[in-house]
C-alpha cells in the first residue's frame, strides 16, 4: 500500500487532516495498524464494522457502520451526570459567608449562590460592590475549601487588607 493510500485509509475512519494523517504515520514508521492504534487511544479513530440484515426474500445485505471506539454517547453522558452530580453534592457541603463587622453573619450553600448568580447576572456585581462599601466580608467554608491552598491565600489577602492603615 502507498504512503497516499495509507493516509486516505486513516483520514477515511478519523476525523483529521492530512498533514495529522501524515505525522501520524511518519511516526510510527509508516505502520498503518500501529498508525490506527495510536489514534484509538487518542479516542479518535473509530473502526467500520459491517452489519449483516436480511430481507423479506431472506437475502443478505452488508451495511457499513460507523462506531467509535472509544466511548458511547450513553457513557459520555453518565460521565457528564456524575461530574455534575459530584459538582451539586461538593457546593451543598460548602457555604458562602457574608459577614459585617457588627458580627451578622450570613450563609447560603455555594450551590445556591452559583445558580442565583447565575438569574441574576445584572445584579450580583452591583450586590458585591455596595457589600464591599458597606465593610461586607465575603467567604467560602466548608469541608472541600477549608485547609485548601484558595482558602489560605484569600486569609492572606483579607489580612493584608485589614492591617493596612
Amino acid at each position: 500500500m502507498e504512503n497516499v493510500e495509507m493516509i486516505e485509509e486513516l483520514r477515511k475512519n478519523a476525523d483529521i487532516s492530512y498533514k495529522t494523517a501524515s505525522e501520524v504515520l511518519e511516526g510510527t514508521g509508516w505502520n498503518l495498524d500501529e498508525a490506527k492504534t495510536a489514534l484509538k487511544k487518542e479516542g479518535i479513530y473509530r473502526e467500520e464494522t459491517l452489519a449483516m440484515t436480511t430481507t423479506n426474500n431472506n437475502d443478505y445485505t452488508k451495511t457499513n457502520t460507523n462506531r467509535y471506539t472509544k466511548e458511547s454517547f450513553k457513557s459520555a453522558l453518565k460521565k457528564f451526570a456524575d461530574w455534575s452530580k459530584d459538582k451539586i453534592t461538593r457546593g451543598l457541603r460548602n457555604d458562602f459567608c457574608v459577614e459585617t463587622k457588627g458580627g451578622k453573619r450570613f450563609t447560603m450553600p455555594v450551590t445556591i449562590m452559583v445558580i442565583l448568580s447565575i438569574l441574576l447576572i445584572e445584579f450580583v456585581p452591583i450586590l458585591f460592590i455596595i457589600g464591599f462599601f458597606m465593610g461586607c466580608r465575603f467567604t467560602f467554608e466548608g469541608p472541600d475549601l477549608s485547609g485548601t491552598k484558595f482558602s489560605e491565600e484569600v486569609s492572606k489577602i483579607r489580612f493584608d487588607c485589614e492591617n493596612r492603615n
